[in-house]
């Protein structure tokens, strides 16, 4: 449901463009109030090698975490890549599925190879979400 969420229903969240991270998670925040689904919103740290990470969104019941990135410029889709490798590691730790939602302003060309890059992974899952 929460991919779903991500696919049919984010789009839709936003008037206008998002212009920030912040407001892609606000809207994903206010579909999950909508679809009356049990979250928690950056709530806990989670170590990786070299850093901490806080996911942008868990779901206990689901043991599931989330995080959105926002794909702005055609420079950022190498560094988004490099950021989702990161946390996967981190997240793998206390979370069996992640989820990353990449909303996408279009400046992604490909986005099935980009998704496919993760598919190694098992258990996780990366949408690219076209505005």
């Amino acid at each position: 449901e929460i991919v779903n969420l991500l696919k049919r229903r984010l789009p839709r969240a936003f008037r206008g463009r998002p212009e920030t991270e912040l407001d892609v998670q606000n809207g994903f925040e206010t579909l999950l109030a909508g679809a009356e689904i049990a979250y928690e919103r950056e709530s806990e740290s989670i170590a990786g090698s070299s850093r901490t990470f806080v996911p942008d969104f868990t779901f206990p019941g689901l043991q599931a975490a989330l995080e959105l990135k926002l794909c702005d410029r055609p420079d950022r889709e190498e560094a988004i890549i490099a950021n989702i490798i990161a946390k996967i590691a981190a997240y793998r730790t206390r979370y069996p599925q992640i989820v990353f939602g990449v909303y996408d302003l279009g400046f992604i060309q490909e986005p099935d190879r980009f998704c496919g890059a993760f598919e190694a992974h098992d258990g996780v899952w990366v949408r690219v979400i076209k505005s």
